[in-house]
């Protein structure tokens, strides 16, 4: 299923590859299009209230990299029933060209869509043991891991991160991603 990774299924065409799918995949599409938003957003407001990060030097657009990352991951390990390129790529397009609107500095949704297949590859490596039980994995590593790599790339910090801080609130990592997965395996 690595094909929804291919920069090729970039078409820029949303709304005739919409027109042929069946009922279950447009809602499949819009449930999981409002998940990504609101993972970002909750991001973004934790990045400001709980990593002090100034809402000027947030780049919003990381934070749809990796909402729609966990998407992906989710959608590719857990449901087999569905159209996984056809559903994700339709999601990719959606949320970034609303996310491409505010985005600063600017960017054209073919770089958006080139940096986003970056971004899920290594969140993919990243993500891999989430979710895992292994007796011999600290609580919270990877999630801090992934948490601090999130903020590193989505604000424009100067000194050393908010370590404390991102260690404290990296139970969102997983927390989104199990979201997810409930979502996608009650609402569709």
């Amino acid at each position: 299923m690595r094909q929804c990774l291919d920069n090729s299924l970039y078409t820029g065409d949303t709304e005739g590859s919409m027109s042929d799918m069946s009922s279950e995949e447009l809602k499949a599409i819009k449930i999981l299009s409002d998940q990504a938003i609101g993972a970002q957003s909750i991001l973004y407001r934790t990045f400001q209230e709980k990593l002090n990060a100034d809402k000027n030097k947030i780049n919003k657009i990381e934070l749809t990299y990796f909402s729609l990352s966990i998407i992906y991951l989710a959608l590719l390990r857990y449901r087999c029933d569905l159209d996984k390129a056809k559903i994700s790529s339709s999601v990719f397009l959606l949320v970034l060209e609303e996310s491409i609107k505010l985005s600063r500095p600017p960017i054209s949704i073919e770089d958006a869509w080139s940096v986003l297949i970056k971004r899920i590859k290594e969140y993919e490596v990243m993500m891999r043991d989430i979710g895992k039980s292994d007796e011999n994995r600290p609580p919270g590593g990877i999630e801090t891991t992934i948490m601090l790599h999130l903020f590193e790339l989505s604000v424009r910090h100067l000194g050393t991160p908010p370590m404390l801080s991102i260690v404290g609130v990296s139970f969102l990592v997983e927390g989104i991603l199990l979201d997810t997965i409930d979502l996608l395996n009650i609402s569709l």
